[in-house]
């Protein structure tokens, strides 16, 4: 009985033993070896590490986000990919935005641009199709007295392809300027009745001069139906179109403006 005991004993303590030492082996795995931290990578070169506070979708979409609004709220493509592995850190641990402020020095990335080409010829790159858009928009609200609908830009194609942030990608001001340069072209003016010579200048935004010099021989006051002109044209670089035209609401004035103005009315005509 009594070597059965010890036996027993011996196996009960090797078991106890076992469960404290795997016990303690955790503790200390938790406390000195396991995983507290993330290390940040772009591609194959590690950047910073941080708290374990966020995942690697949540880190990359900031990212995106904060390049984006640095260039203007532009499509951002990343050349590397962004990953965050799980590491042991006891020091050199930063903030979520510590380490993004870190990590958008360090990426390199390009802008999905829009170029316009006009007349298959390239003029000028924006930095977003947007912008491009709104640039179009902005020249056809500009020229119209109304408010024009379903605009298109009938000479221009707007490509979008990936560019580095200082390749040739100009300010809205800089492609507005640029879209609404003049242009010559030489065509021929049929004249219609009433015309004058003054008047199909102005229309041409050039001059009675220039278009004596282009047709030899013609009497400036001496114009006739059907009389074909060769005459320099001037238009801006870029061509706007739109369908139609909505007329602008007149709002009609609130009550207490109309009581306000037709008291003013009644002082005047008492004074005078």
């Amino acid at each position: 009985m009594n070597k059965r005991n010890k036996k027993r004993g011996s196996l009960l303590s090797l078991i106890m033993y076992a469960i404290i030492t795997t016990f303690l082996a955790i503790i200390a795995y938790l406390l000195f070896f396991s995983p507290n931290a993330y290390a940040i990578y772009l591609g194959e070169e590690r950047i910073t590490t941080i708290r374990r506070d966020t995942t690697e979708n949540a880190f990359r979409l900031n990212l995106l986000a904060r390049i984006a609004n640095l260039n203007s709220n532009s499509g951002i493509v990343l050349i590397e990919d962004v990953r965050l592995v799980p590491v042991r850190a006891n020091s050199g641990v930063l903030t979520v935005e510590q380490a993004l402020n870190l990590a958008v020095g360090a990426s390199t990335y390009y802008i999905t641009a829009a170029t316009f080409f006009i007349d298959g010829e390239e003029i000028v790159t924006v930095s977003s199709y947007d912008e491009a858009n709104l640039l179009i928009e902005y020249i056809a609200r500009r020229s119209a007295r109304a408010t024009p609908k379903n605009i298109v830009a009938q000479n221009a194609e707007i490509i979008v392809n990936n560019r580095l942030p200082e390749d040739n990608i100009v300010s809205f001001e800089m492609a507005l300027s640029t879209l609404t340069q003049f242009r010559m072209h030489i065509e021929q003016h049929t004249v219609s009745a009433g015309e004058t010579l003054s008047g199909i200048a102005v229309r041409a935004n050039t001059t009675v001069e220039e278009i004596l010099s282009l047709n030899p021989g013609l009497t400036p006051y001496r114009l006739y139906i059907g009389q074909v002109l060769t005459v320099q044209v001037y238009r801006p670089l870029l061509t706007v179109t739109f369908d139609d035209v909505e007329e602008p609401v007149e709002l009609e004035e609130p009550e207490e403006y109309k009581h306000e103005y037709e008291e003013e009315e009644e002082q005047d005509d008492t004074n005078s």
